[in-house]
């Protein structure tokens, strides 16, 4: 219980609470934290993947916390993942991601989002770098400037 009131925190100083209601932002916390406690105990994990994740969230929907965000790009869901794409590295393995459809589902969307940003960053240890290799699109720096400072004012 302790960690949803801790990542709702996050939201609501994130700007989320300015688009959703109570009730959604109790949601939204809880499906970061069941997003970053599966799968692999890997960095980031707690309130480092949580503070991530909705940096990430933040940026990929225009500030907005959209639940269901259209595709952007080629990416989707509320982590503008790319579908259909195989990644992964040699401690956390290899994945092939779902495809849009299932992805624009928010928990499956930001499931897959933390497991992208695992493998992208396994051996990365700026939050200004691990941003940046999250991104593919050219504006890498920009984004990884956004989010930063989302997640600095959230841990």
């Amino acid at each position: 219980m302790a960690h949803f009131v801790i990542v709702a925190a996050m939201l609501v100083d994130a700007d989320a609470g300015r688009h959703h209601l109570a009730d959604e932002l109790d949601d939204m916390a809880q499906m970061l934290v069941e997003a970053c406690g599966e799968g692999p105990r890997e960095d980031p994990h707690g309130r480092e993947c949580w503070a991530a994740m909705v940096a990430i969230w933040r940026v990929e929907t225009g500030r907005t916390f959209r639940l269901y965000p259209a595709a952007r790009g080629t990416g989707c869901g509320p982590g503008q993942v790319i579908p259909r794409r195989r990644f992964g590295n040699s401690r956390l393995g290899l994945w092939a991601t779902p495809p849009c459809d299932g992805l624009r589902v928010p928990r499956v969307g930001l499931h897959w989002a933390v497991l992208v940003l695992r493998a992208k960053a396994l051996r990365i240890r700026s939050w200004r770098a691990r941003f940046r290799a999250y991104n593919g699109s050219h504006l890498k720096d920009r984004y990884a400037a956004t989010a930063l400072r989302t997640f600095r004012k959230v841990l």
